[in-house]
């Protein structure tokens, strides 16, 4: 598989900013050094401009993230979210995709699963570590249009498989006219969640879906996690597919048969610009 999406999680929560304040030229220097290690210029550039426009406080946002980076430490350090709601209140994390043009090509390179189906449960969660909220998806299947193979979901161990994003019971079969497949996607830093003291927030950019909703959706399997995560969605209205995601540089498609065609060969990703 190639690239996925690489998240650039903040947090944001009362105390964060006294302190950062009091080592803040150290921590400028390690934000620029990991940024630059890590080679992501578009994260930078992005960095740049929000400083532009919001100065310092925006600039603390990034330097934060890239010493997270550096520790190789979670969204809230020691502490989990559920605590420092406790402690806080409300509190709100961020996380920002980084990377190049992303299109019908990318999301076929960097996904084995595309469905069309309507959403039956979408519902926001903290992870067991309560260090991360996401939104659990569940999808009836009408279309499948790409699947994982037997062999890309099978563990080295004997045994073992990788988890299926087919809901147990129905993964054993294939759509008809009797069954239906279900399919649950999880979506990261996407979600609010509601606890004792205050709510927790998270924003990735990505679409949220809604119970009811008719929806194209490609998934790859995040092996750190052992999720499904949805990246490519299309929405379903009248008998067109439209993107959800601004940020996709790809058309609109008249129906879900052009579509088809294009996800069986998918033109090369340019920056699209949208029909006036």
């Amino acid at each position: 598989m190639g690239l996925t999406p690489l998240f650039c999680p903040t947090l944001t929560a009362p105390i964060w900013w006294s302190d950062v304040a009091i080592i803040w030229p150290f921590l400028e220097t390690v934000a620029q050094a990991v940024i630059t290690k890590l080679g992501i210029d578009r994260c930078l550039a992005v960095g740049r401009h929000w400083t532009m426009r919001m100065r310092w406080k925006s600039l603390r946002l990034i330097t934060a993230t890239a010493v997270a980076w550096c520790a190789g430490a979670s969204l809230s350090g020691a502490q989990s979210l559920r605590d420092l709601v406790r402690e806080h209140g409300d509190i709100s994390v961020t996380a920002n995709a980084c990377g190049g043009l992303s299109g019908l090509k990318e999301i076929v390179e960097n996904t084995q699963l595309t469905v069309e189906g309507t959403v039956t449960l979408a519902e926001s969660r903290l992870t067991a570590e309560e260090d991360e909220v996401y939104t659990e998806y569940e999808i009836d299947v009408v279309r499948l249009f790409r699947a994982p193979t037997a062999a890309a979901t099978t563990r080295s161990t004997p045994g073992q498989t990788e988890l299926s994003p087919f809901i147990p019971d129905a993964s054993r079969t294939r759509p008809s006219a009797s069954t239906r497949l279900r399919v649950r996607l999880r979506s990261r830093y996407n979600g609010r969640v509601t606890l004792d003291g205050g709510v927790v927030t998270a924003t990735s950019g990505s679409p949220t879906l809604s119970v009811g909703q008719h929806v194209i959706v490609s998934a790859y399997f995040d092996k750190t996690k052992e999720w499904w995560v949805p990246f490519g969605l299309f929405e379903v209205r009248k008998g067109r597919v439209l993107k959800l995601d601004a940020r996709l540089q790809t058309k609109d498609y008249e129906s879900a048969e052009e579509f088809a065609l294009a996800l069986a060969n998918p033109p090369p990703t340019t920056v699209h610009v949208k029909d006036k």
